[in-house]
């Protein structure tokens, strides 16, 4: 196991969330544990650990761009390198774009 993917989504109306993670090569579910911040990745350790799984054999994680994700990849996954979702990148791109065109617009209407 070298890549693996995160995600966060709501598992009963309200605030309250689950975070999964999956092997990307066999597309497998290998830990689910409720919340959705930096701590999930430090329980994430426990079967990994079980397994005989070190964290260093991770080298890709995948995940949105949240900050306690990035936070916990970098403090629990040191030798991993992070691959943010495709549609959270097109969302700051286009933000961007409009923000020059706003910009673009006021200096020449």
């Amino acid at each position: 196991m070298k890549r693996i993917a995160l995600g966060e989504t709501s598992s009963r109306r309200g605030p309250r969330y689950i975070t999964l993670f999956v092997d990307v090569d066999r597309k497998t579910v290998l830990f689910a544990t409720e919340g959705k911040g930096m701590d999930t990745l430090e329980r994430f350790h426990v079967p990994l650990a079980e397994k005989n799984i070190p964290a260093e054999q991770i080298k890709e994680i995948g995940c949105d761009m949240s900050p306690s994700f990035i936070r916990g990849i970098e403090e629990f996954f040191q030798g991993a390198e992070i691959t943010f979702k495709k549609i959270n990148v097109m969302k700051l791109v286009g933000e961007a774009v409009d923000e020059v065109r706003i910009q673009e617009q006021k200096q020449k209407p």
